[in-house]
């Protein structure tokens, strides 16, 4: 487990790290972990030797998923009340912080990120002999000082390694990307799945990192607050966007469900349903009819929930999504919401992410 108290002395910043330090750092994490509790995983590629990638807890990704594709996963600190969590893909956790936050009237909870020491001191643990790139992919900058952090890691694990690599008399060096991936939830993942893919052909970090770049404004996110108290604080929170309550109280006499849009810095509400699984079947249709015109960016749709997955199983428009998925060669992946998620959009709530070019909301 990722021991968020581990402090090592003399290591803060990597700048003021003599030599001889900089060896024992490295000596002291060189074993990396065991990326699953799987009995078994396929042996690493070459590829993803070379090439580490390191994900945002809150990509909304199977934990399965994301071991057998060698993705080191960054946590996150959730605090509720008097406790705290550990945000991270595959927790058994986020169902419950859930029925807590529907419990409790002020819902009392926020996401933080490691510290940068914490977070430089986990990515080592994944570094090989042989990985010569990290490529850091982060949830929005502007809703998350994740990338604030990890930006500041990366580049204190690297200056580490590249000075004990000069003092062995090695030629090459470490280099690191950190990107912001101007997305939430499985709109990282599907970037995640696509960097995948890219290091899998053999690409380059440097050039995987130019290629994301440019990727992530296709990248889609379709959202379908349950909710509408947790989403309106979350939308205040994080976006800076005031709801009336006369609104929240006419939607909710309504039992109207709002279908909400984020594309790159942008949230938009592109429409209102009555029912939540009517909103929701509405976002699967839509998907479905991008995958079956063969409209996507990347043969990757993720799909999350806050709550007990067999609600979205259940769904008629999942079921039909699904076998349109199977048929043009696209993964699916359902996953449970990340507590970071859950936090700002409440229990019951779905997200539904893709990129596509030819998507208009």
């Amino acid at each position: 487990m990722f021991d968020v108290s581990y402090q090592p002395p003399g290591y803060e910043d990597a700048l003021d790290v003599n030599t001889s330090l900089a060896v024992e750092y490295l000596a002291k994490h060189r074993e990396a972990p065991k990326l699953s509790v799987a009995a078994m995983l396929p042996p690493l590629s070459r590829e993803a030797i070379r090439t580490l990638l390191v994900v945002d807890a809150a990509c909304d990704l199977p934990r399965a998923w994301l071991d057998f594709n060698a993705v080191a996963v960054m946590p996150r600190i959730v605090r509720f009340r008097n406790e705290e969590f550990v945000d991270i893909p595959g927790s058994d956790r986020a169902s419950v912080l859930a029925d807590k936050i529907h419990r409790d009237a002020d819902r009392a909870a926020v996401s933080l990120p490691h510290s940068s020491v914490a977070m430089r001191d986990h990515m080592q643990r994944f570094m090989l002999s042989g990985t010569e790139a990290v490529l850091h992919l982060c949830s929005s900058a502007r809703r998350s000082k994740h990338f604030v952090n990890a930006l500041s890691a990366t580049q204190s694990l690297v200056l580490i390694h590249n000075k004990v690599r000069r003092t062995l008399g090695q030629q090459s060096s470490v280099t690191a990307w950190v990107i912001d991936s101007m997305n939430v939830l499985g709109g990282v993942g599907v970037l995640v799945s696509h960097a995948v893919r890219l290091r899998e052909r053999g690409m380059l970090a440097a050039n995987i990192a130019v290629t994301l770049n440019s990727f992530r404004s296709n990248v889609h996110t379709l959202i379908v607050p349950n909710d509408l108290a947790v989403a309106a604080n979350g939308a205040r929170t994080l976006e800076q966007q005031a709801i009336p309550a006369w609104k929240l109280t006419f939607a909710g006499a309504l039992g109207l469900k709002p279908v909400v849009h984020v594309n790159g810095d942008r949230l938009q509400r592109i429409r209102a349903v009555r029912g939540h699984v009517a909103a929701t079947g509405g976002v699967f249709s839509q998907i479905e009819s991008l995958v079956t015109r063969g409209a996507l960016s990347t043969p990757f749709v993720a799909v999350s929930h806050a709550g007990k997955l067999d609600t979205v199983e259940r769904l008629t428009a999942y079921h039909s999504l699904r076998s349109a998925c199977s048929r043009h060669q696209v993964t699916l992946s359902l996953a449970p919401m990340s507590m970071t998620g859950t936090l700002a959009l409440g229990p019951g709530a779905t997200a539904a992410s893709f990129a596509s070019q030819q998507f208009r909301a």
